[in-house]
């Protein structure tokens, strides 16, 4: 038997051990304790020996170390069960600790053992600091919690008491006061055990609504790290708030974001936001951060200059068309801390020079600079479109976000465009992104939107439709016009088709130029169907290259390279004017060697296609006559002008045209027209084209919506003296504009992808419209549609089968026109009821938009507004359910598991299958995109019982292996990021021929050289993303391999890295974003939940 000493410091004698022996040995079966703290491993230590006491009772007070040097009240149960639940949450997840939890609450639940909160009730903060333990006989007072650290860590004084008298009088005077204080809670017990019951390791039941809420919570809660004292004049609404919090989140995790809200929802606003944010965050004694916003020219000064000069913002802008020029000088602009890109969906090809010479920007110079990327249409033509974008936020590099699972950008878009990868995982790293239909859905849930104290309401959308019929007078003109389109070869567009020895090469070039071709031909449609002036305009360019490309093959025996024709289609589709630069380009191609060639073939194609283009040209001049001499008309016109007298009198109208030659048509014949006028009141017409100047483009802006673009009461008022009340353009007013003061938006001509015609609505249809109802009229031939369609449809056919053949790059593809495109187009011609536009309406809203991130949100949102947030935090880490779902996938219809796992700021979630009977934890078989677990997780309120109606669950303990299992998986998945991001960058071809020749010096050089400067160039070729300097550093080991001048090479590779400042940045690359080593005990279980099929539950 251990002597009992007089005092216990944890040194010689630990306080477990005298409790143990004053129990076990001494026969003290009646214990009171009072202390600051309680820990359940206090309890664990001393299990054996307490479940021996016949009476215990615990008085948990509050320690004054809680809340220091205060005297404020707290929530002490509150306080106490979030103590205890976060001690549990990261308590390891084990068997052998569920069972000790069971232990303690089934000890817990026998009627001798008392629990009582000291300081819980009451005005006045109570504080219980003395700790005691007392016996019948003997007592202990001193200064150790009930904790493990208490009763055997740290280094503590007690006093040990052997007389039973002082004893006695411990507990009836000094213990039995504060047992019975008034500001005890005595339910405390029950209050205990529930916190335990509640825990991962408890038997509290939870519904698949509070998995689902819990899984989201976690998920998106960090969104919100921006508090209230960084809020500033420029005031948002709630939902630009959060797309602000979550812009800067991101750009503080990747330096860079992508803001792609749709159409209408105040992306500017939330642009200058981040800057004013960051130019007050980086502000530092000697040093004021700079900023540079690149945008389009005509939303420079319309937008940009006016916005920074209303809220006081310095920044500088460019043009993204001043960024396009050849001369642009990087060096003047890459050292900015943050670039902000408006409509940056203009960057998507890669191929461009405002491509390159922004990715130069970017990744030289200061290359911890932060980016943000605003754009409302993220794809245009494919998803390639978002991987061009994201590479100018990882300033070149493929690998960038390896660290969140996705080790190569290019890889993973290709298998994105295949339907092998879901996008969500990327886009929840690179983009805030809401709908129009996302806002919506939370004013309708309740919540009101304000801007500036005033409630902000989205107007109805209406479809409506005109039509004409060409028909009438010439019969059966669409379909043989459509024939006869189909049947040109364009020859000059592909003349390695009649080469006389072709190699693989060649056939692929081939193929790749028929593509070419057949996207020619569905853009002469187009012209066809928006007016016969734009498509005998591109008839007759066409005709006339063809002329002179055969004039030189023919009389001068030259044969002309196409290689530039893509350069060519580019232009012709993209630009207001791009026929005109048919003939010009010729003078810019290459010649090559007829006797390589079948030219008598190539002959009689060209002959063939100039007798089709003159055909056509004479049945367009056939029509035009008869217009003239007044036996028929321009029955698209006309309808269009009758639609304006019988609904649209008086109102402010925008009229969108896809091609310039049809505006400016469309333009001059209203003017003609004094009849017309008259009857329409005399309205002011304008038009905006690609030709029209800045300053010109601006005024006409403002005097077509004064309420919208002018900031004084005066100025608008002036403006209302020479307001334009129909405005034509092309859509080179498509981006930025704010011309909510109309309610009318008219698309003269069809866009194949109907989406697009959509998207167009959000010029009229934005933040503080005045309009309840904005009207989208869309025009349709009455007869000759499905023909043109027809033909259309056949051509992207051909275009796929190339496609998959031999893989045609995004740029050469275009804009996709899928079958359920054209479907939707008849289906809008169609439409008759309210009913049937509304239905398509909402459908084609829905398809213009990217996955919206928001609808995951939107449950945990309407949540918090209706009860609180603290409702979820209270829920604690790793609980459990299980829900009766048939999983809509062949290979999950037996069901599986749902886990989600917190490490650090990664979140991962995952479902692993069920396989006869058992749950297959198989990385091979399991799934982790959020978005379609999000759906299957999705759930409401309503469809269980409340929480205290539910009947405790037996608990699955095979859930311990499973886990096991998972977390070393989730291991060996950190350790193979580890060793990934060691890896140097990869090396180009030439690069690495650089390396080799720096490394190899002793072995080539006989002259001394620059070890200083080699080492540094070296430095930066194996640290630096030099992707988007690949041309300028080509150039420089072309001249090194003629002369083999070491010191030459050494010389001119040091000045490109001074011009571009890469040494500058050079520690700064090293510095950001380092990989977070992730052990072990920095994963922690969310929660999980078992799937079964219903019928497993009947």
């Amino acid at each position: 038997m251990m002597h009992l000493p007089d005092y216990i410091d944890n040194s010689q004698y630990t306080l477990e051990s005298i409790l143990k022996q004053l129990i076990e040995v001494e026969s003290q079966l009646n214990l009171d304790i009072a202390t600051g703290y309680f820990r359940i491993e206090a309890w664990l230590r001393l299990e054996e020996a307490m479940s021996q006491l016949t009476s215990f009772r615990l008085l948990i007070g509050r320690d004054p170390t809680i809340r220091p040097a205060q005297s404020d009240r707290i929530d002490l149960v509150r306080y106490f069960r979030k103590d205890i639940s976060k001690h549990l949450e990261e308590s390891p997840f084990q068997k052998e600790y569920k069972n000790q939890i069971d232990r303690l609450i089934a000890y817990l639940q026998q009627n001798h053992i008392h629990v009582r909160l000291f300081g819980a009730n009451g005005d006045q903060p109570q504080f219980l600091h003395a700790k005691a333990y007392i016996f019948d006989h003997y007592s202990i007072v001193g200064s150790s919690n009930f904790t493990p650290a208490g009763i055997a860590g740290n280094t503590e004084l007690n006093i040990l008491n052997k007389q039973k008298a002082i004893a006695h009088d411990l507990r009836q005077n000094w213990f039995e006061k504060f047992w019975n204080d008034p500001s005890v809670d005595l339910d405390y017990k029950e209050k205990l055990i529930d916190a335990l019951n509640a825990s991962k390791f408890g038997s509290k039941p939870y519904t698949p609504y509070q998995i689902f809420l819990k899984a989201l919570y976690e998920l998106f809660k960090d969104d919100s790290m921006i508090g209230e004292g960084d809020r500033t004049a420029l005031e948002l609404a709630s939902f630009q708030q959060e797309g602000f919090t979550r812009a800067i989140r991101l750009i503080e995790r990747h330096r860079g974001c992508i803001v792609a809200d749709a159409v209408g929802l105040g992306k500017t606003y939330i642009g200058l936001r981040v800057l004013d944010y960051y130019l007050i965050r980086e502000r530092k004694p000697r040093y004021v951060p700079r900023a540079l916003v690149v945008c389009p020219a005509q939303l420079k000064d319309l937008v940009w200059l006016k916005k920074l000069d209303e809220f006081g913002i310095k920044a500088d802008v460019i043009s993204q068309e001043e960024i396009s020029r050849k001369d642009f000088d990087v060096r003047r602009y890459n050292t900015y801390d943050l670039v902000v890109v408006d409509e940056a969906h203009n960057f998507r090809n890669s191929a461009t020079n405002r491509f390159q010479n922004l990715l130069k920007l970017l990744s030289s110079g200061k290359r911890s600079k932060r980016v943000l990327l605003l754009t409302a249409t993220p794809i245009n033509n494919s998803v390639f479109d978002i991987y061009h974008q994201i590479l100018l936020l990882t300033r070149g590099s493929d690998t960038y976000y390896r660290e969140w699972g996705i080790s190569n950008l290019k890889t993973y878009f290709k298998a994105l465009a295949k339907g092998g990868v879901e996008i969500t995982e990327l886009l929840l790293q690179t983009m805030v992104r809401r709908s129009r239909q996302d806002v919506i859905k939370r004013q309708l849930s309740g919540e009101e939107i304000l801007i500036n104290g005033m409630p902000i309401k989205f107007p109805k959308r209406e479809l409506e439709k005109f039509t004409y019929n060409f028909e009438e007078s010439f019969a059966g003109l669409y379909a043989s016009i459509a024939n006869q389109i189909d049947q040109l070869t364009l020859a000059p567009y592909n003349i390695k088709a009649f080469k006389q020895r072709q190699q693989k090469e060649d056939l692929d070039e081939v193929k790749r130029n028929q593509a070419l071709v057949a996207l020619q031909k569905a853009l002469y449609l187009k012209r066809l169907e928006s007016s016969l002036i734009a498509f005998g305009n591109s008839v007759r360019n066409q005709r006339d290259f063809q002329t002179r490309f055969y004039e030189i093959l023919t009389t001068q025996g030259k044969l002309l390279d196409s290689k530039h024709f893509r350069k060519l289609l580019l232009a012709a589709e993209t630009s207001d004017d791009g026929e005109g630069v048919l003939s010009n380009i010729l003078s810019e191609l290459n010649e090559i060697d007829p006797k390589d060639y079948q030219i008598d073939n190539l002959r009689s194609h060209i002959e063939a296609d100039l007798n089709i283009l003159n055909s056509i040209l004479e049945t367009l001049a056939m029509i035009q006559a008869s217009v003239e001499q007044h036996k028929d008309y321009d029955r698209k016109l006309a309808s269009f002008k009758q639609l304006l007298l019988d609904s649209l009198l008086s109102q402010k109208i925008l009229i969108f045209s896809y091609f310039k030659d049809t505006a400016d048509y469309l333009y001059s014949e209203l003017l003609k027209d004094a009849d017309w006028l008259k009857q329409m009141g005399e309205p002011k017409i304008e038009i905006i084209t690609g030709a029209t100047l800045t300053k010109q483009r601006e005024i006409i802006v403002k005097r077509f919506a004064p309420k919208a673009n002018t900031q004084s009461e005066e100025e608008r008022e002036s403006l209302k003296q020479d307001a334009i009340n129909i405005l034509i353009c092309t859509d080179v007013l498509s981006e930025g504009q704010n011309l909510q003061d109309a309610g009318v938006l008219i698309n003269y001509d069809l866009h194949w992808n109907p989406v697009r015609m959509i998207q167009r609505a959000g010029r009229i249809d934005r933040l503080g419209t005045d309009h309840p109802t904005l009207t989208i009229y869309n025009c349709f031939p009455e007869e000759g549609l499905e023909n043109l369609l027809g033909l259309v449809r056949r051509l992207q056919q051909r275009i796929a089968t190339i496609d998959l053949e031999i893989g045609l790059d995004a740029s050469v593809l275009g804009e996709t026109i899928s079958e359920r495109s054209l479907e939707e187009l008849c289906r809008l011609k169609q439409a008759d009821t309210e009913a049937e536009k509304q239905a398509i309406l909402e459908e084609l809203e829905q398809l213009s938009d990217l996955v919206s991130l928001d609808e995951m949100r939107l449950p945990l949102l309407e949540f918090i507004q209706n009860q609180a947030a603290e409702a979820i935090e209270d829920i604690p880490m790793g609980i459990h359910s299980t829900r009766y779902f048939n999983i809509p996938d062949p290979h999950l219809s037996e069901g599986g598991l749902f886990l989600a796992f917190k490490a650090i700021d990664k979140h991962f979630w995952q479902f692993y299958p069920r396989v006869n009977g058992h749950i297959l934890p198989d990385p091979t078989r399991m799934v982790t995109d959020k978005r379609k677990i999000f759906n299957w997780l999705k759930c409401s309120e309503s469809d269980y019982p409340t929480q205290d109606e539910l009947p405790p669950v037996p608990f699955d303990t095979s859930i311990f292996f499973i886990l096991e299992t998972v977390i070393e998986h989730l291991l060996e998945y950190f350790k193979k990021q580890r060793a990934s991001s060691k890896l140097k960058p990869q090396l180009s071809n030439v690069l690495q021929k650089i390396f080799h020749v720096l490394t190899q010096l002793d072995l080539l050089q006989d002259e001394p050289v620059n070890k200083e400067a080699i080492e540094c160039i070296l430095k930066i070729i194996t640290t630096v993303n030099l992707k988007s300097f690949d041309r300028e550093i080509k150039r420089i080991w072309n001249v090194y391999f003629t002369s083999k001048d070491v010191n030459g090479l050494v010389a001119d590779l040091d000045e490109l890295f001074i011009e571009t400042n890469q040494y500058d940045g050079l520690e700064d690359e090293q510095d950001t974003n380092p990989l977070k080593i992730i052990q072990r005990e920095d994963i922690q279980l969310v929660c999980y939940e078992w799937f079964k099929p219903k019928s497993s539950k009947e």
